[in-house]
Order: structure tokens, then sequence, then C-alpha cells
């Protein structure tokens, strides 16, 4: 989850004991959740247990598992607030669930999390 221009972005997580790849925002002036966006194009695989940053407009998200089709992930990628698109990121060299990330600069640095074996 993070905020950016006033909303607070979350993407996936585990809903009624599945993995998503839903994308909510809640908007923080009005208290009210915004209506479920639904979007063309490629779109990250449903997981739970990943890690989210914000790099100026763009929401970025890494990691997670999927335990329902038995897959982690290395992949890493980006929404951009502003033209309502995903964009994938090249991956890092293992999955990890459980991870945790900062930004810092124009670095990403991921942190921890367990690796699926």
């Amino acid at each position: 989850m993070e905020q950016i221009k006033g909303k607070l972005w979350i993407f996936g997580g585990l809903v009624n004991y599945k993995s998503s790849n839903d994308l909510k925002v809640f908007d923080l002036d009005s208290m009210s959740w915004m209506a479920p966006i639904r979007l063309e194009g490629s779109t990250p695989p449903a997981r739970q247990g990943h890690a989210s940053v914000k790099q100026g407009l763009k929401f970025i998200i890494m990691g997670g598992c999927n335990y329902a089709i038995n897959t982690c992930y290395s992949d890493a990628w980006s929404f951009d607030t502003v033209n309502m698109k995903w964009d994938n990121y090249p991956n890092f060299p293992e999955p990890k669930n459980g991870l945790s990330a900062n930004v810092i600069g124009a670095n990403i640095f991921i942190i921890g999390g367990l690796q699926p074996n």
C-alpha cells in the first residue's frame, strides 16, 4: 500500500483464501473507496506477501507468492498512476516472499524475505 496524490493504492493480497491481483484505491480526501479499477493489457499475476514502494507518481510491486498455483515471483511491476498502465521491470535474482523494500534516491533496495525452497 502506498500513498500517491492523496490516494492509497493497494495491490493484491489474500482475498477469501485466494491470491488477488486487484488494484484498489482509497481517496483520502473523500474518505471513500473509488470504483474498482479495470485495466486492459498486461497486469501482474495474483500474489500475496509482496512488497511495494512508490517512486514519484509510480507504484511498484515486487516478489510475493501465489500458493494456489505453487509459484513465487522474482518480478517487479510499476504502475503509472497518471497513465493508469502497468510496466514490467527486469526480474531480480531469486523469488522472495514476505520481503520488504525501500527507495533511496533512484534505487530500490529489497530487504529480507523467504525463498520458496
